[in-house]
């Protein structure tokens, strides 16, 4: 009986892997041809970014204007060229995305160069991007096995995370023109490569996640909060014995990451005087700014992190929260994964795994308040962390997997996600992507 337990159990796991799988590539398929073009947030100028690096070979200037094939697509009069005066219309006329790190334009440019016409080129784009985030649920699932003991315990973990990667809020961010998809791969592969190497103590190891690190930051800036949890690893190393004839090289390992973005920060430094630079072209992305006093800024904590939640949805439908049951599905999913992370780290304390998946979140949310504190910058926007999520979410599947712990309450709670994402994407789909059934179903 026991044996036929698990055998169904088994296998309503694998169906619904199954099930998630096949929901993310129809959605993220969907939404590289129905989602609008421009997809509102910065797909403009993340495209005219690539534009750059593919036809010109050089990085822009967040000050110069996005290319006229860009205006004529917005204006929607391409082929033909668009009347309006990009100088003239502020910051949309602008690539202001220019203050990126390259790693992801320059990654993006050959799906770019592939078709010819440039409307087109965004569906390409588009394509790459969800080629990437369908890389990161592979990586995904190769951590889940590295740290699981047992195929089916991965499983159900992968289970657990799945639904979150199906956030409307992720797939968007994930296949519409930006670093996220790319990010994703980064982080996740980072993570892989840093368990191998604490586990297995080689040097190659840890030279290659040293190497991943360096290519997330040269991704995004928001991935800083990957560095807590490789320089855990690296204490853990040095503290083994054994190991201290090893201490250059783990320096090396640990300067690694800011050399590979040296060469950034350096050009920086030599257009703008400054190792970043904000949209406007102006020093610093995080340099103070005018705001609430200090005593203010802390009371205001508890607001902007609830702000996090709507981060479920891509901010080009947060008008859709004001459906009552749309803000209670995102509320309950992202409250979800927030009690479920707190439960594991509760229940799992002693155990490193649960730190180890646990930390780049702790640590981004932490970043996000820090720099909120001290400069002001308001950067509490949940996609900003989207890359620590799966991995969050697979330490509470690996809790719920755990021997002694009823099987059937993981198969039971990634279903239940998966239900209400699916009805969250039934409503945003009549909304946004069809709304010719949409007006039909009353959506």
């Amino acid at each position: 009986m026991q044996t036929e337990l698990l055998q169904r159990r088994s296998a309503a796991v694998r169906l619904l892997v199954a099930l998630e799988l096949a929901a993310l590539i129809v959605l993220g398929g969907v939404t590289v041809l129905r989602f609008h073009v421009w997809a509102d947030i910065d797909e403009r100028p993340h495209y005219d970014y690539i534009q750059k690096v593919a036809e010109r070979q050089r990085l822009p200037r967040p000050t110069d204007l996005v290319s006229p094939e860009v205006q004529a697509i917005t204006d929607r009069t391409w082929p033909l060229p668009s009347p309006t005066d990009r100088a003239s219309i502020g910051l949309a006329g602008r690539s202001y995305e220019a203050i990126q790190p390259p790693l992801y334009y320059v990654a993006a440019a050959p799906s770019f160069s592939a078709v010819g016409d440039h409307h087109q080129k965004v569906y390409a784009v588009r394509a790459f991007d969800l080629a990437l985030l369908l890389s990161a649920v592979f990586l995904l699932w190769r951590l889940a096995r590295r740290l699981a003991s047992r195929r089916d315990e991965a499983l159900l973990a992968l289970a657990v995370a799945l639904p979150v990667l199906l956030w409307p809020g992720v797939v968007v961010r994930a296949v519409t023109l930006g670093n996220t998809s790319l990010e994703l791969v980064l982080a996740t592969a980072f993570m892989v490569v840093l368990w191998r190497a604490d586990c297995e103590g080689r040097g190659s190891l840890m030279a290659g996640a040293a190497a991943l690190l360096g290519l997330c930051l040269l991704t995004k800036l928001s991935l800083l909060c990957l560095v807590p949890l490789f320089l855990l690893v690296l204490v853990r190393r040095l503290r083994r014995p054994g190991t201290r004839g090893s201490r250059a090289a783990t320096v090396a390992w640990a300067a690694l990451p800011a050399l590979m973005l040296a060469p950034w920060l350096v050009l920086n430094l030599t257009r703008y005087g400054s190792p970043t630079v904000g949209i406007t072209g102006a020093q610093g992305i995080v340099a103070p700014i005018d705001s609430a006093g200090f005593a203010d800024r802390l009371g205001a904590l508890p607001g902007l992190n609830w702000r996090l939640l709507d981060g479920v949805l891509p901010q080009e439908w947060v008008a859709q929260l004001d459906v009552w049951w749309v803000r209670a599905g995102v509320d309950g999913l992202g409250i979800a994964l927030l009690v479920g992370a707190v439960a594991l780290l509760v229940a799992c304390r002693g155990e490193w795994r649960t730190w180890f998946l646990a930390t780049p979140f702790v640590a981004g949310v932490l970043l996000m308040n820090t720099t909120y504190v001290l400069t002001g910058n308001d950067a509490f926007l949940l996609r900003y962390i989207y890359p620590t999520l799966g991995p969050l979410a697979l330490g509470v599947g690996l809790a719920l997997a755990r021997p002694g712990m009823p099987g059937s309450r993981g198969v039971a709670g990634a279903a239940a996600l998966l239900l209400v994402v699916a009805l969250l994407w039934v409503d945003m789909a009549g909304a946004f992507y069809f709304t010719d059934v949409g007006r039909r179903l009353g959506i």
